[in-house]
């Protein structure tokens, strides 16, 4: 028997992939995390999905909410939670980068479980660049001294779709994940998990730009509605929408007169494997959401990256350049995939990507 853990949408497409395709046999629970917001969303999807024996509910350990309640979490974890860990027998377990709640789960798991195999699937570029090793804080150091154990001393592989862009993590050992293939049984499996026939995607939209929370979360200011001005002098502004980050409230585009896609409790790449993109142009900064089309359905999706266009500067942001451009080059058709540096190379772009879709 096998754990997954997961805290969000693209988390779960990831466990049931796995699920699906490389242990279709073997029987697997799922404990759905709520440290990045209310999950009761994917708890229904995993239930109805059918495809896991158990799935839990878990709201600790307390990750990012103060020393005072981090340390509370490990020092007096909750009973019940424990004592299921306590009872699980599994052979392997998956995870993502979760820093220390990684070794919460893996403690009381291993009380029956010493020789479980801890893996770490992709949830984001990050994986490519960043250690999944989490930093060794003074937090981190004293929960060990409380008697939490170290993942890393059982770990398994590095679940990733790509291995071949790696660029960090080097040292550990890698296993492919499969590429959904759109129309395939298993791209079926997934759509229904996560009720997908209730959806729908305007059918005048030419292209697509993904928000992202640079504001929020990292302060930056990125002037999204200069940039969406711009496009508009290729494609028309009723061609254009905007996908919002999940949970984000910003009613600034709607205010400027453009428009946004309504939000969904889904995937985006659940999205792509059931709609035809091949019309669509994707425009971001440097989202997950604008590769993942090339990474997890091998599709070479016409998309435009802005890291070079904004004046921004980003943690790990050379790093992750290095990765995009291994991802262009990547690409058969190179014309398919654009880096612009200002607003005359952008609107050339575009321009560009309409011509060859005209002439197809």
């Amino acid at each position: 028997m096998i754990a997954f853990f997961a805290a969000t949408p693209f988390q779960v497409f990831n466990c049931i992939n796995i699920k699906l395709s490389s242990f279709q046999s073997v029987d697997a629970d799922i404990y759905i995390l709520s440290y990045a917001g209310d999950n009761k969303g994917l708890l229904e999807i995993c239930k109805n999905s059918e495809l896991f024996k158990n799935v839990y509910y878990l709201s600790e350990p307390f990750n990012g909410h103060g020393r005072i309640r981090f340390l509370k979490s490990y020092l007096f974890p909750n009973r019940e939670l424990v004592t299921i860990l306590k009872s699980k027998r599994y052979e392997q377990i998956f995870s993502t980068r979760i820093g220390p709640a990684a070794e919460f789960y893996y403690t009381f798991l291993r009380k029956q479980n010493k020789e479980v195999a801890f893996n770490y699937y992709e949830e984001c570029v990050g994986d490519y660049f960043l250690e999944i090793a989490h930093r060794q804080s003074a937090l981190v150091k004293l929960i060990k001294l409380f008697g939490y154990k170290n993942p890393f001393d059982s770990f398994g592989k590095l679940w990733l779709y790509r291995p071949e862009l790696l660029f960090a993590n080097n040292g550990y050992p890698n296993e492919r994940i499969p590429t959904v293939e759109k129309g395939s049984q298993l791209c079926n499996k997934i759509q229904q998990a996560f009720k997908l026939g209730e959806i729908t995607l305007p059918i005048d939209c030419k292209l697509i730009y993904l928000d992202q929370p640079f504001k929020r979360q990292q302060n930056i200011d990125i002037n999204n509605i200069a940039v969406l001005d711009v496009i508009s002098k290729v494609i028309a502004k009723e061609n254009i929408f905007v996908k919002m980050y999940p949970l984000d409230r910003d009613s600034s585009y709607e205010n400027a007169g453009n428009n946004v896609l309504t939000e969904i409790y889904c995937p985006w790449e659940v999205l792509f494997g059931a709609y035809d993109f091949s019309d669509i142009i994707l425009v971001a900064i440097n989202s997950t959401a604008v590769v993942t089309p090339f990474t997890v359905y091998g599709v070479e999706q016409k998309a435009v990256r802005l890291y070079n266009y904004f004046d921004i500067s980003l943690i790990n942001f050379e790093s992750q350049k290095k990765y995009f451009n291994a991802c262009m080059s990547s690409y058969s058709d190179k014309g398919r995939i654009t880096t612009p540096c200002d607003d005359a190379s952008l609107i050339h772009a575009l321009e560009q990507m309409q011509r060859n879709e005209e002439t197809r």
